[in-house]
């Protein structure tokens, strides 16, 4: 456990995760703050996200993401998801791991929304396993809507373990997830 001044933090990694694998790693989506508490815990060595084009339009840090290589999707465009998707599998080939949120959004009272489809099939057109990441406490620190950062509040991700997606339907490997989700996210 990591304590700081802003919050406590509790992680807790699978230990069949190796940090210089290649995973598509899925959390649930809480807060604003859930991508630098992944980048902040995540074992994996080089990781990128895959994010929302929205992000990637502003003008200020959206030249950033482009840079740094996170992967746009356009919500609503099915056509162009998929070809940003496809185009992402390539990062696999270089060692990189990709970070996604299915919910696709923030949740806006705690509960599980239903999870997209495109980060699994990235993961089974890729050839790669996925790592399940239950945030925990994160919609309390920075509740959605809110400019207030709650310190002293506990927040805990937990890294399961990796679900191979070879020889799996897109909906089996979707209802392994939430059932995870279920266990870990729900339950605190």
């Amino acid at each position: 456990m990591v304590t700081h001044t802003k919050m406590v933090l509790t992680r807790e990694v699978h230990p069949s995760i190796h940090p210089d694998k290649t995973y598509v790693y899925m959390s649930n989506h809480q807060s604003l703050l859930d991508v630098a508490l992944i980048y902040g815990t995540c074992p994996a060595t080089h990781l990128r996200m895959i994010g929302k084009q929205e992000s990637f339009d502003h003008p200020v840090w959206g030249k950033s993401l482009h840079t740094l290589g996170m992967v746009p999707v356009k919500r609503g465009d099915s056509k162009s998801a998929i070809a940003n998707l496809k185009n992402a599998e390539r990062t696999f080939a270089k060692g990189v791991s990709l970070w996604i949120a299915p919910e696709g959004t923030r949740s806006r009272d705690g509960a599980l929304a239903k999870l997209r489809k495109g980060g699994f099939h990235l993961a089974k057109g890729g050839g790669v396993e996925i790592v399940p990441v239950a945030i925990s406490g994160m919609r309390r620190v920075l509740p959605p809507g809110s400019k207030h950062v709650s310190p002293g509040l506990p927040v805990k991700t937990v890294y399961g373990k990796p679900i191979p997606c070879e020889s799996r339907t897109i909906e089996d490997l979707v209802d392994e997830v939430e059932r995870f989700y279920q266990l870990e996210v729900l339950a605190h």
